[in-house]
């Protein structure tokens, strides 16, 4: 098996990439389980009565900001 340099930025490449969009599946991932959970638990207080009617439900963008 020979390595040169071109081989060498290949596999960096191909599994940078990959690595990548396996990190970015993840985020994506945790980010929406994250979203459903509030909403869930945003609800429930609705429901039973300790959140105001007026007060909006949990933004996508303050997910992680609470």
């Amino acid at each position: 098996m020979s390595f040169s340099v071109g081989n060498l930025i290949h596999r960096t490449m191909v599994f940078g990439c990959i690595g990548f969009g396996v990190y970015g599946t993840v985020v994506i991932t945790q980010n929406l389980i994250v979203k459903s959970q509030r909403l869930k638990e945003f609800e429930a207080e609705q429901a039973a009565g300790t959140v105001s009617p007026t007060e909006e439900a949990p933004a996508l963008t303050t997910t992680w900001r609470k």
